[in-house]
């Protein structure tokens, strides 16, 4: 489901119906300002300072990953404490250990992510913790994007075969890194971040947080 925010019923949207929500507009101008502030004043590592995650996903450019500050937290998940969340992984967004790994996101020209399904990425510290992983999210904070510019993020549905074993994907949605939008997805989905294009305006950083909730329960 795609939709602006206003228009967003909350009380009837269950992501056992709809896998895929991008909410349009849900960031306020003002959180947008708030983001940015803090994104500038983060601490920042380059994808070739982290090696694990390298191995997971060369050749893919050399992009960003900061840290959060803990108000800047708070107020991201106070944001986003929307009853479809607490309704699909049992605990709201908010609670202990509801959610993995709440970080700053940079890309810029050259910069992508192959495709994944967020069940084996490098940065899981257990394979517990990958397991328990039901939503994935994407908030972003860019002030302006380009459909020249790349960086969509890529969707897809995995079909298998009569065995169980042989997979094949195909694609099921394409969604624009719009400004101040949220997106999120149940998991395990593969899905993949295009490449940022040369053709995006000098110095163009597209700018995000990204995190995972969990399920309430083994």
């Amino acid at each position: 489901m795609k939709v602006l925010f206003k228009d967003f019923n909350q009380e009837a949207f269950s992501f056992q119906n709809d896998p895929v929500l991008v909410l349009e507009e849900f960031w306020t101008p003002e959180d947008q300002d708030f983001f940015q502030n803090a994104m500038n004043q983060a601490t920042w590592k380059r994808l070739a300072d982290m090696p694990a995650v390298t191995r997971a996903f060369p050749n893919c450019g050399n992009w960003s990953k900061g840290d959060m500050g803990q108000l800047e937290k708070k107020r991201f998940l106070d944001k986003i404490n929307l009853p479809c969340i607490a309704d699909y992984t049992g605990s709201s967004p908010d609670s202990k250990q509801a959610h993995l790994n709440l970080n700053y996101f940079s890309y810029e020209v050259g910069d992508c992510l192959f495709i994944h399904d967020d069940t084996n990425k490098a940065d899981v510290t257990s394979q517990q913790a990958s397991s328990l992983r039901r939503l994935a999210i994407a908030a972003y904070f860019h002030d302006e994007w380009d459909a020249d510019w790349g960086g969509e993020l890529i969707i897809y549905n995995e079909e298998k075969d009569e065995t169980g074993k042989q997979t094949t994907v195909e694609i099921s949605e394409c969604i624009a890194p719009e400004p101040r939008s949220l997106v999120m997805f149940t998991v395990p989905r593969f899905h993949r971040l295009c490449r940022i294009d040369p053709r995006a305006t000098a110095g163009y950083r597209q700018l995000s947080v990204e995190t995972w909730f969990m399920t309430g329960h083994e």
